[in-house]
């Protein structure tokens, strides 16, 4: 199968690249008659002049554009017709005669200047939009320099929330789309090109990682180069996302990538180098005093440490294992074509050091965009995007990561011996973890993928106002994943040596058939209709292998290894999706609009009972501002109110939790391991499809020649029938229970949008603005009481009904005890209470600390967002910055709940210098003792810490050179810039970073900081140019 895809993919490229050599052919030499043309274009209405108007001569590949004088320069033949184009004005034409200076003057197009966003299966113009959408430029998208298609998004769109689940290179996020609806999965449809794809990171995950969240999988979206997106499209109410039917519950992320226009062919080059490095350092002791507080612990007496004056501050383990990475990135560009054909093709290559040593992201990755108009009514082309990644992880985001354990190895250790090899701390120090440098330069973790994202289209007008289109697509994802632990003997650590290898393949085609009629009737009524058929199918393939006692550290083959200790696996699935769908727009004297939409899906994930899901919306706006009542509102350009309702649904549940499955078992028979098949679950055939009701009110508001614009949106969205693991009793053995539909989530919330172009001219100065703020409520899980989620075993979060879904749960904290009599005196405890020990509340009052007297902690949704960013232009310099703001989340902090226990010999945070004792009565942190009999670590109000921050995101300064200068360099435009990331945050968490995110995506554990790797802070120097 890989090799048919692989050859499939090079078929297409042989494909591609006639076209695209045609579409770079010129004319051998110029006529005769030919001559020089210049002139100037400039604003019909303003005189101002009109930079990068495409110039092209009619029926030819020959074009040229403005410069940013609105001059330009072209040549043509006598009779030849010149077409200047330029968005949101009219197109001119103008036959040459004998004249060799033209100046043009270009008309306003009302029309056009109405903003054209994309829409599922389409576009529309911003004004005729009913529902909640919002819209990312590639003038936005361009202000920074962004590795990963999330840092695009982050801050730019209300109700959307973006987080890096880790700060590794290439890293997973989180994208959220107006809250949580689901506890299986809150990720948004990706359609990149009309092809859908969702962000299942577990694609690309070592099946070695656990179930429990305990180790952060990467990002498959990494594969997508943010410099090849043209504009982004978020889908938010269920009256945009309808039209998406099973797989649009939890929002849309339309993706459309550059492609070429007619014109003179144009090359582009971006490129820059950076440098990032760790924010900030976490307090732990120095050489000196972990010594002291050794000593005070009556560890086992170690030498070096009796006379204290004569320690230093030994090793800082953070100091050895972050670093100062580097980064760079390019990429070419070369696009244009004729009247007949364009054309767009690009080739990067990225390359992102990460802040610890070992981690890094490599990123090589080209496209092919074509478009061919056939003749006037028939036009095809294609999307050819493709990538190949290389991650070195080295590393997790957990307690056993290279990050959490540089906290708790002893600065009494050095990083090598005097032999060079990798040190370990004294015997008497005992540790169940190796020397962290080590662990990160020794373990080999790398993760490779390739991804080739393909669309072709055919297009026909059957009518002059109906349009058949057909597209076939196609998305080939390919990881594996190597880890290698070599043999060592570290003082009193020893391990064998392992290799771990895993194989996964993911295939996905979708077939498109739509049917598009527009029409305007009496000047007043305009209808597009839109009709379609949809058929997709996707499976993977994965397998894994596992193989200890390698001959050596050089050699990783898997079959090298001791094949008496070999772990072998895998599996496979495949699933299918039929669907039509259909949307009506109407709009009466561009006032009143009426949208309405209906999708029906067949998915082979459910059985024959609820295999079909019918999915509807509707939505209606008014545009007050047309009426003619308020045409005398001179500063009013826009007024409109919009209302919607719609269903959609999620099918994200596995695929085949209908029927039964059989799994591979061992059993003992005689004196032989004999392998069995036996049944995994009890299946459920009455399974039917998440349903998720949203309704919407929204006001659009435009001001001063639409220099103010608002757009505020309230919704309540109610997801039904959630898909949850029904409670079995123990007698069903370990059979994995049925999935049933019973959970219910609902989420209210108001956002806003607020736009300005406060100053134009030689001083321009525009403000974005955007506020959110949603509720969350869990209002039905069925027969399951709560839903536990655990991190390496311990539960960390609970979800009830009535309480917002993943609270942190546990024992609330009522200060320290401070005498004997104070022990005495309060509910039991322990057994071993004493003075100095946690004071934890009876809830209950029933005399007892148990576990009766858990409450909900804390919450790691937010209580609303706020980001805002400006960008002002002035003689060639432009500035733009984005300041984001997260308030009212919780966070669990892990890391403290070891560097604060007190547990074993590992070092503790410096906050443990102001521990209690009989002379130092401190009421923040407990009494030293290593067992902790009163379980001073338990889960409580003491680890829970405010998550709220406001962080200066994004900051770039450029400058673009004069276009005289631009002249004499052959060139059409270059511009230098120094951008700047993350680089100041203001908050009272105390760990690395307060964007702690999810752990893999999962809806049920988030901001539950175990040593995650932490966002760094970035300084980097590119340049854009144009020829």
């Amino acid at each position: 199968m890989k090799q048919a895809c692989l050859l499939g993919a090079a078929l297409l490229l042989v494909l591609t690249v006639p076209s695209t050599l045609s579409a770079l052919n010129v004319p051998e030499g110029p006529p005769s008659s030919v001559r020089t043309i210049t002139g100037q274009v400039t604003d019909a209405e303003t005189n101002e002049a009109l930079i990068g108007v495409n110039i092209l001569v009619k029926g030819s590949t020959s074009g040229g554009i403005t410069d940013f004088d609105g001059n330009y320069s072209i040549t043509a033949e006598t009779g030849d017709v010149l077409i200047f184009s330029y968005l949101s004005y009219i197109s001119a034409e103008y036959k040459i005669s004998n004249q060799g200076v033209l100046n043009v003057k270009l008309e306003p197009d009302a029309q056009q200047l109405d903003e054209v966003v994309v829409v599922g299966y389409g576009t529309t113009k911003r004004s005729d939009v009913t529902g909640s959408l919002s819209s990312i430029t590639s003038e936005e998208l361009r202000e920074v320099p962004v590795t990963g298609l999330d840092q695009a998004i982050l801050g730019r769109a209300a109700g959307v929330q973006v987080t890096q689940n880790s700060g590794a290179p290439g890293g997973g996020v989180s994208i959220r789309v107006r809250g949580i609806g689901s506890t299986l999965t809150a990720e948004p449809l990706y359609v990149i090109d009309g092809i859908p794809v969702v962000n299942d990171n577990s694609v690309s995950r070592s099946q070695y990682d656990g179930v429990e969240g305990n180790v952060q999988a990467s990002n498959t979206l990494n594969t997508i180069n943010p410099n090849d997106i043209e504009s982004i499209e978020i889908l938010k109410d269920a009256s945009a996302t309808a039209i998406y039917g099973a797989r649009g519950a939890n929002g849309v992320v339309l993706i459309t990538t550059k492609r070429g226009k007619a014109g003179r062919s144009k090359v582009s080059l971006e490129s820059y180098v950076g440098t990032q490095k760790l924010d900030r350092q976490v307090d732990v002791l120095n050489l000196r005093e972990y010594a002291a507080y050794y000593n005070s612990n009556n560890f086992n007496a170690i030498e070096e440490f009796q006379d204290l004056d004569l320690l230093g501050e030994g090793t800082n383990w953070q100091e050895e294992i972050f670093r100062r990475a580097f980064n760079y990135n390019t990429q070419l560009t070369l696009s244009g074509g004729g009247e007949r054909t364009q054309f767009a093709v690009s080739g990067g290559f990225n390359r992102n050091e990460g802040i610890v040593i070992g981690s890094a992201f490599e990123r090589f990755s080209g496209k092919i965009n074509l478009d061919h108009q056939i003749n006037d009514r028939v036009r095809l082309g294609n999307s050819l995007l493709v990538a190949r990644t290389k991650e070195d992880i080295t590393l997790q985001d957990n307690s056993r990561g290279v990050v959490y354990t540089a906290l708790l190895f002893v600065p009494a250790a050095p990083v090598r011996n005097a032999d060079g090899s990798f040190a370990a701390p004294q015997d008497e120090i005992e540790l169940n973890f190796i020397n962290p440098v080590s662990r990160a330069l020794e373990t080999s973790d790398i993760n490779r993928k390739t991804r080739l994202l393909a669309n072709f289209y055919f297009e026909a007008d059957l009518l002059p106002f109906l349009t058949y289109r057909t597209e076939f697509g196609t998305d080939l994802l390919f990881a594996g994943q190597q880890t290698f632990q070599p043999a060592y003997e570290r003082g009193q650590i020893s391990q064998r040596s392992s290799l771990q290898v895993s194989k996964n393949e993911n295939r996905f085609w979708i077939n498109k058939h739509l049917l598009t009629l527009k029409k305007t009737f009496a000047d007043k009524h305009n209808i597009n209709l839109l009709a379609g058929f949809e058929a997709q199918e996707g499976g993977y393939e994965f397998l894994f292998a596992s193989r200890n006692d390698l001959p050596n550290n050089t050699n990783l083959a898997i079959n090298l290894g001791d094949a008496g200790q070999q772990n072998n696996g895998g599996g496979s699935g495949d699933f299918a999706l039929v669907s039509y769908f259909g949307r009506a727009n109407y709009s009466f004297s561009d006032r009143y609009q009426l949208t309405a939409t209906v999708r029906a899906d067949g998915s082979s994930r459910f059985g024959a009972n609820n295999r079909y899901g019918v999915f509807p919306s509707a939505a209606f706006a008014w545009r007050l501002s047309n009426e003619s009542f308020l045409a005398n509102w001179e500063k009013l350009d826009n007024l409109k109110f919009r209302v919607g309702y719609g269903a959609v649904g999620n099918q994200e549940i596995g695929f085949y939790s209908f029927t039964s499955n059989v799994g591979a078992v061992t059993a003992v028979q005689g004196d032989q391991i004999i392998t069995a098949f036996a049944p995994s679950n009890i299946p459920n055939p009455d399974v039917k499809w998440e349903s998720s009701f949203q309704t919407n009110f929204g006001i659009d508001l435009g001001l001063f020649n639409n220099r103010i614009e608002i757009i505020a949106d309230y919704y309540s969205r109610r997801a039904d029938g959630n898909l949850l693991p029904a409670l079995l009793p123990a007698t069903t053995g370990g059979l994995s229970a049925p999935i049933v539909n019973v959970g219910e989530i609902v989420n209210n919330g108001f956002e806003l949008t607020l736009n300005t172009q406060n100053t134009t001219g030689k001083f321009d100065w525009s403000t974005s603005f955007n506020f959110s703020r949603s509720t969350n409520e869990v209002t039905n899980l069925g027969s399951n009481g709560s839903l536990v989620a655990t991190v390496e075993g311990l539960p960390v979060t609970r979800t009830e009904v009535g309480q917002p879904i993943g609270q942190f749960y546990g024992f609330v904290v009522d200060g320290i005890f401070q005498e004997p009599n104070d022990v005495t005196e309060a509910p039991f405890q322990s057994i071993d209470t004493r003075a100095g020990d946690i004071k934890f509340k009876d809830l209950n009052n029933d005399g007892i600390i148990n576990a009766e007297d858990q409450t909900f902690i804390g919450n790691p949704l937010p209580d609303f967002t706020a980001n805002i960013s400006n960008r002002i232009s002035y003689k060639g310099f432009d500035l733009s910055f984005l300041f984001q703001g997260v308030f009212g989340n919780d966070i669990l902090n892990m890391v403290r709940r070891r560097t604060e226990s007190f547990e074993g010999f590992g070092n503790q945070s410096t906050t443990i210098l102001d521990r209690y004792t009989p002379a130092n009565p401190s009421n923040t942190i407990p009494r030293a003792i290593a067992a902790d009999p009163n379980a001073n670590t338990r889960i409580s109000t003491r680890f829970i810490e405010d998550g709220s921050f406001i962080r200066l995101k994004n900051l770039s300064l450029g400058y673009r050179l004069p276009q005289n200068v631009i002249k004499r360099l052959n060139m059409e435009n270059l511009r230098f810039y120094v951008s700047g990331q993350n680089l100041i945050t203001f908050t009272d968490y105390t760990g690395y970073d307060p964007e702690v995110g999810s752990f893999n995506q999962n809806p049920l554990i988030n901001n539950v900081d175990n040593g995650r790797y932490p966002i760094s802070r970035a300084i980097t120097f590119g340049l854009n140019a144009n020829f």
